[in-house]
């Protein structure tokens, strides 16, 4: 094992061994073929700084898509050594960091965009993101048996997946969202509670971006209805421990650097002594 190509080759294998989702397993197939198409027949051993700095300054995307891609390239590499195949520690790649997500729906946006979902199973995928902050991937995956009504909880965590993924929590149900998921769970023939025709609904982007142009809302991606609601649970007062917890992130450090901002009392005494300064 010599080349890029090979290492990205082990790696995406791993990664079906894993049973990643279908969704990522999709995106990481698409990094790995520009991966392979700009440096493919490099050797891993020649990268250094100065190749993966000019990769995301030639690459013919932002440079956070170039960084993103790079990541994807750290993984494999870090993999191979990990398990032997390759004699060489990567390096620190150069980085681009994306800007923070600032994108959020009003409530006034919300309802223009689930009065303009014409199909059941988009709707039902919206309500659930909305409410839930879950993850496209997570919800598509959800099945009626991790729908628990009778404890009032929402399993998001699928036992399907091997190997690192995002994280994925254990929320309590939203109360308006109850009845559809006992509707959904009532009449769902595939097992799964986002479903079409008796059948999992595997991408969901094309169906909700459709349904977001007809809002008047181009901009907007599935993603951002996770984000949504973490604003909203913010700016009510929703201590950040407890956000982070529905998010199910990592540490409360991601969810306070992110969403901390939108508090009721964000800075409010810090910025009460600066204005005593000159009043």
């Amino acid at each position: 094992m010599e080349q890029i190509s090979q290492v990205l080759d082990r790696y995406t294998r791993e990664l079906q061994e894993r049973r990643t989702s279908f969704r990522n397993l999709q995106r990481h197939n698409s990094t790995v073929k520009v991966l392979i198409e700009n440096m493919g027949d490099v050797r891993f051993d020649a990268l250094d700084w100065s190749v993966t700095r000019n990769y995301i300054r030639n690459r013919n995307a932002k440079p956070q898509t170039a960084a993103r891609e790079l990541h994807v390239l750290r993984a494999a590499l870090h993999f191979c050594r990990k398990v032997g195949e390759i004699e060489w520690t990567p390096f620190i790649f150069d980085d681009a960091k994306p800007p923070a997500r600032e994108r959020w729906l009003t409530l006034n946006e919300i309802g223009r965009l689930l009065d303009a979902c014409e199909d059941d199973f988009v709707k039902l995928w919206t309500r659930i993101a909305l409410s839930t902050a879950a993850r496209a991937e997570a919800i598509l995956s959800l099945t009626t048996d991790r729908v628990h009504f009778e404890e009032n909880i929402i399993d998001f965590r699928d036992p399907t997946i091997m190997g690192k993924h995002k994280p994925r929590s254990v929320i309590k149900m939203p109360s308006s969202l109850r009845p559809h998921l006992e509707e959904a769970s009532r009449n769902s023939q595939s097992g799964y509670i986002v479903e079409r025709n008796g059948k999992r609904v595997r991408e969901i982007y094309s169906h909700f971006k459709k349904v977001a142009v007809s809002a008047g809302l181009d901009d907007v991606t599935p993603h951002i209805m996770r984000h949504t609601c973490a604003v909203h649970m913010v700016k009510n007062g929703v201590p950040i421990y407890e956000v982070s917890r529905y998010l199910g992130h990592k540490t409360v450090a991601i969810t306070q650097s992110n969403y901390a901002k939108f508090a009721p009392d964000f800075m409010e005494k810090s910025s009460e002594v600066g204005s005593s300064l000159i009043a």
